[in-house]
């Protein structure tokens, strides 16, 4: 359910494909496609140490051991109000977080610059090859329409109980934010709200730097 990479079965893409056609379309197949194949790669290599796993944990399906490896790496991160259900964030009621902790996420995800040249792409096209061996091709748009005017990252979405959510990354060389919004009334108001704040950030800067 909800946006898709519009992946089909049998469809064979490079890590570095799957990870666009999860973060710029939004891509909920690629999630779950992504957390399946790690999530094999965990059980098969014993990763983390054995003495983390028992025998109940071995039994478990490799989208089930991601997602415990994902709130395991939430407690590391200190995201306190932050719990995962599932690989995409679909509704759920055991998902839950808060824009402190995705900021937190965020900002430590922006760390990495293999992440932050995937989310600062407006759009990317590769060749796979479907389950036949023929090629397939994939364009997908990046969802977030403040990459063109100056934010660099880094992820949109929406959910029943969120509503409309946009955590941005903007940068000068002076200043570095993290914005989140989350609940927003419309989908479109995201991105003036969103600006709004940014400019809210950068003249409180001022301020508190004593500059007019």
């Amino acid at each position: 359910g909800g946006t898709t990479a519009n992946l089909c079965e049998g469809d064979v893409l490079s890590l570095w494909d799957m990870l666009h056609g999860m973060m710029l379309p939004s891509g909920n197949d690629a999630a779950l496609a992504l957390a399946e194949f790690f999530g094999e790669l965990i059980l098969e290599l014993s990763l983390p140490p054995i003495t983390y796993k028992d025998a109940a944990y071995l039994k478990l399906h490799p989208i089930e051991v991601f997602v415990k490896e994902m709130n395991r790496n939430a407690k590391k991160l200190k995201l306190s109000q932050t719990q995962y259900a599932n690989p995409h964030g679909l509704r759920n009621l055991a998902n839950r977080s808060c824009a402190l902790d995705i900021s937190r996420l965020a900002m430590t995800a922006m760390q990495e610059p293999m992440f932050r040249e995937i989310v600062r792409r407006k759009k990317y096209s590769c060749i796979a090859m479907d389950m036949f061996g023929n090629e397939k091709p994939f364009f997908w748009q990046n969802t977030n329409k403040l990459l063109s005017k100056g934010y660099n990252g880094v992820k949109t979405g929406i959910t029943p109980a969120a509503g409309p959510c946009l955590t941005t990354s903007y940068q000068t060389k002076e200043h570095s934010f993290i914005i989140v919004l989350l609940c927003c009334k419309t989908l479109d108001l995201r991105w003036s709200e969103t600006v709004k704040l940014t400019e809210y950030a950068l003249n409180y800067k001022k301020n508190l730097n004593g500059i007019s």
